[in-house]
């Protein structure tokens, strides 16, 4: 799950939170990503970080469409241009480059 946050400092922030296996024992974990990372800088447009976003989420490119009223083939556009312009192998790929910053 990805959450906005907004920091004592007044800076825009993003908690991004799931569950790990950890020796053996399922874990939650959250880590804070400031909120220019997690946009994948510039590259992305406005419409492919928040798909990208409800991927994070977990969400279906199914899901996305009812989620944000497109249709299916709209939301693979989105998601094939997010891929190309950051170099994503996959759509997991995808994801974890945006959510490191590395984007």
């Amino acid at each position: 799950m990805v959450m906005p946050w907004r920091l004592e400092s007044g800076h825009d922030a993003v908690i991004v939170m799931g569950s790990v296996d950890l020796d053996g024992a399922r874990r939650h974990v959250a880590v804070v990503v400031d909120d220019e990372r997690i946009d994948g800088a510039t590259r992305l447009s406005p419409r492919e970080r928040q798909v990208t976003r409800l991927l994070a989420d977990g969400l279906s490119g199914e899901e996305i469409a009812r989620e944000l009223f497109l249709s299916p083939e709209t939301v693979r556009t989105h998601i094939r241009n997010a891929m190309e312009a950051i170099r994503a192998r996959t759509r997991a790929h995808l994801v974890a480059l945006v959510v490191r910053g590395t984007a």
